[in-house]
């Protein structure tokens, strides 16, 4: 499996997890995954390697709006 760490996926591609879930509040939105690949993904799916969605994971880790960084 080609999946990183959130921390290591914030050093690869700089942002911050704010804006990684805001986007995932956009209809239709294809979000990033914890993938070294880069891939985008529907908030709920899986991508080809295995991984899912950067905000689908803080959601199932019992994250709240105001426990993300902006």
């Amino acid at each position: 499996m080609a999946c990183l760490s959130i921390e290591r996926y914030l050093q690869q591609n700089g942002g911050s997890l704010r804006s990684v879930v805001e986007k995932s509040l956009e209809p239709g939105a294809l979000v990033p995954t914890l993938c070294e690949h880069g891939c985008e993904i529907e908030l709920r799916a899986v991508c080809p390697h295995g991984c899912r969605s950067v905000a689908l994971l803080l959601m199932i880790a019992g994250y709240k709006w105001e426990d993300i960084d902006r």
